[in-house]
């Protein structure tokens, strides 16, 4: 059954098949049709990314809309017709039902390549970071040894599932704590719950009261991916204001929101993210933006 429905369910082998039997009448049909023929195909090309383990927030969007603009409209129609690809006489038939939702699969097509084109949308109005990204600091090469270490960080921070923007604020975290990247260069002076965990410096009121389970081995090579899986954790619970006031200040700086300069703390890593967005690059290179943030 080709209900508009389970285009959801197609693969792209499914649609090369729908494409390859459509072909035969193309010849056939009016310029008008075989545009909306090509609308259909590009619709369902597009349905099939869901396919993908990146599945970003502006996918989610996407899906959301072309449902709302064709599916929404049609649903009733397309039902009750019964659309079947068995012959074709039957996909003649399709092709003018389709045909009535040209317009709608066009501009869907268009809003599609319109939120791929900006790559999951900036990222600092996904992070609604509660500071101006205004301050200035160096970008420099800090070498290959650095550029490693970032990188194994990145794949461990995807892993967890943190892409686009959040990744982007797990570096900026990164460049900000560490010149190294590296896990064992962690603030050592601290003690009781404010002791330091892993590159990020995650302190460990912050982390036990979220039910992770610290190790020692956070401050090697072995625990990033549990560095990485806490840090999703702590974010999507605490929220990006209240994760990044945890980090800079505990658990006063959590309650309050400006203990210890987390205002400071906010508007530098706003700043570093403004960098990471304008230069993507900068998220697996061997550069560091050298912000500086005096600690209060």
């Amino acid at each position: 059954m080709f209900c508009y429905e389970n285009i959801l369910e197609l693969s792209y082998e499914n649609v090369l098949s729908v494409g390859t039997t459509i072909s035969g009448v193309w010849k056939r049909s009016s310029t008008s049709t075989c545009t909306c023929v090509l609308a259909l195909l590009m619709t369902c090309c597009y349905f099939s990314i869901i396919d993908c383990p990146k599945n970003t927030f502006s996918i989610q969007i996407i899906l959301k809309l072309n449902y709302f603009l064709c599916v929404g409209r049609f649903k009733s129609q397309l039902i009750s017709r019964k659309l079947y690809i068995k012959s074709t006489e039957t996909i003649q038939k399709n092709i003018i039902i389709v045909a009535k939702m040209k317009s709608y699969m066009l501009l869907a097509c268009v809003v599609m390549l319109a939120v791929f084109s900006v790559d999951a949308g900036a990222y600092l109005d996904v992070l609604k970071i509660n500071a101006p990204a205004d301050k200035t600091a160096p970008v420099k090469d800090y070498g290959n040894n650095y550029g490693n270490n970032k990188r194994r960080h990145v794949a461990a921070l995807q892993k967890a599932g943190l892409y686009d923007a959040y990744l982007a604020l797990a570096v900026a975290i990164g460049m900000q704590e560490t010149n190294t990247f590296d896990p064992a260069d962690y603030d050592h002076t601290k003690t009781g719950d404010s002791t330091y965990y892993s590159a990020f410096n995650f302190n460990r009121d912050m982390m036990t009261r979220q039910g992770i389970q610290l190790s020692n081995n956070m401050n090697t090579w072995a625990g990033i991916d549990s560095v990485a899986a806490a840090c999703k954790k702590m974010v999507t619970n605490y929220g990006v204001n209240g994760f990044l006031n945890y980090e800079r200040g505990g658990y006063q700086a959590w309650k309050d929101g400006v203990s210890y300069d987390a205002a400071g703390y906010r508007n530098s890593i706003a700043s570093i993210v403004r960098y990471l967005e304008n230069d993507r690059s900068l998220l697996t290179d061997n550069r560091r933006v050298e912000m500086s943030t005096p600690h209060q």
